[in-house]
């Protein structure tokens, strides 16, 4: 798929004022029973990092207010996460506010500590649901303990972060 960025289909610099969103990977880590992400395609797909880094550096030369990482999993890697937080906190000297959802069970210290210097304000956290049976009748392992870890670190360190609950998952 050719970046629309880099095919200049997007007026960047109409859009300066505003919100622009990007994904950097397709698909999920993740297999639940109510998402449509790995619906007919199971693997995950990442776009190349100099093609990430490249429109990167398009959108954050253009200095949106905000950029939202559409990942469904942005940490799903950590090295690639950390290598796309590397090259925002070098890039974003316009102060573009960072939007991204991630795996609350897998962040890291440093994945948080990255985030928070990138210029992330909030991050989209998916949990579903805090009632074991339904986590497991969907599919979903993860650990606890980490979950609930994770979240008060990021929380101290200053993210702001958006718990993503659904409500009437079976059990």
């Amino acid at each position: 798929i050719p970046s629309p960025f880099q095919l200049e289909l997007i007026d960047l610099e109409r859009l300066s004022s505003s919100l622009i969103a990007i994904e950097t990977q397709r698909g999920c880590i993740l297999d639940c029973a109510f998402c449509n992400y790995q619906k007919g395609n199971r693997a995950l797909r990442y776009f190349s990092l100099e093609r990430v880094a490249e429109d990167l550096k398009l959108i954050l030369k253009h200095q949106p207010k905000t950029l939202y990482l559409m990942d469904p999993t942005f940490n799903s890697n950590k090295r690639r996460a950390k290598s796309i937080l590397s090259f925002i906190i070098e890039n974003n000297s316009g102060g573009t506010t960072i939007n991204a959802e991630m795996l609350p069970d897998i962040l890291t210290d440093e994945i948080i500590s990255m985030s928070v210097q990138a210029g992330f304000k909030t991050v989209e956290v998916g949990i579903q649901s805090l009632n074991p049976k339904a986590v497991k009748l969907m599919g979903r392992y993860r650990d606890e303990e980490k979950l609930f870890r994770n979240i008060s670190s990021g929380i101290e360190k200053g993210l702001y972060l958006i718990p993503q609950i659904i409500i009437g998952l079976p059990g």
